[in-house]
């Protein structure tokens, strides 16, 4: 047996326990209070105790429970919808996220524009201008606003071969360059991504490989890409040159 155990078999006995809990109607919390003045004891320690002792425990339901208030926990409350709810609130869930209740709520606008398209009658929320259709129809081409003169749709030269995606990929040991995946992990190919983002300058210090993920990411904010992507090429040359 351990010291802590027979600490516990001397002070923790049956007689005690029997007279702070049965006679003097204590509580659990309360007993424990005292014993951790002297030693350290948890609540599990005692219900083992209890358990050994054969002390049988009080029942802390309706009036026996300090936190009871005229039943109203016990008695079930129901929401105007009919819905079973908590005797605090006043609305179930649901109804308490409707209409003026919904913490969203900002004077009954959330849907009461129609959109902006003449053919449409749509309703959007307030703060979109069209519907979904509508926005696709209207925001394709020369009226996008990442428009650049349709670079997307020029074609790719022929220098820009297989053989030389490959050797790219060889070339970063076919890791992607940004997050750091490697092919393996992946089921396709890394993309060879173009850094000034010109189709016909296949040099490759202009190429680098990138996942799929990455390489969307690019899209966007391509000045920011352009420097990010040279500055790393040029300091693995820089790196290579010092090695050397």
């Amino acid at each position: 047996m351990n010291l802590k155990q027979k600490n516990f078999d001397k002070i923790i006995t049956k007689e005690f326990l029997y007279r702070e809990y049965v006679i003097k109607e204590k509580s659990l919390c309360k007993i424990l209070k005292e014993l951790n003045k002297s030693m350290k004891c948890s609540n599990s320690v005692l219900k083992t105790r209890f358990q050994k002792y054969n002390i049988p425990r009080r029942k802390n339901r309706s009036q026996n429970n300090p936190n009871y208030k005229d039943g109203r926990s016990i008695n079930k409350s129901f929401c105007e919808c009919g819905k079973e709810k908590s005797y605090k609130s006043k609305y179930c869930m649901i109804c308490s996220h409707i209409g003026k209740r919904n913490p969203n709520y900002k004077h009954g606008l959330t849907y009461e524009k129609i959109c902006k398209a003449k053919d449409c009658q749509k309703k959007v929320s307030y703060y979109n201008e069209y519907c979904r259709d509508c926005y696709k129809r209207f925001h394709v081409g020369e009226k996008c606003y990442q428009w650049e003169g349709g670079k997307s749709f020029e074609p790719y030269t022929i220098d820009f071969s297989n053989r030389l995606k490959e050797a790219i990929r060889d070339r970063d040991n076919r890791i992607c360059q940004l997050c750091g995946i490697k092919e393996e992990k992946l089921k396709r190919k890394l993309d060879v991504h173009h850094i000034d983002y010109d189709k016909k300058n296949c040099d490759e210090s202009n190429l680098i490989s990138l996942c799929r993920s990455c390489h969307g990411k690019t899209q966007k904010n391509k000045k920011y890409w352009t420097k990010h992507f040279k500055n790393k090429t040029t300091g693995a040359k820089d790196g290579k040159k010092s090695t050397t």
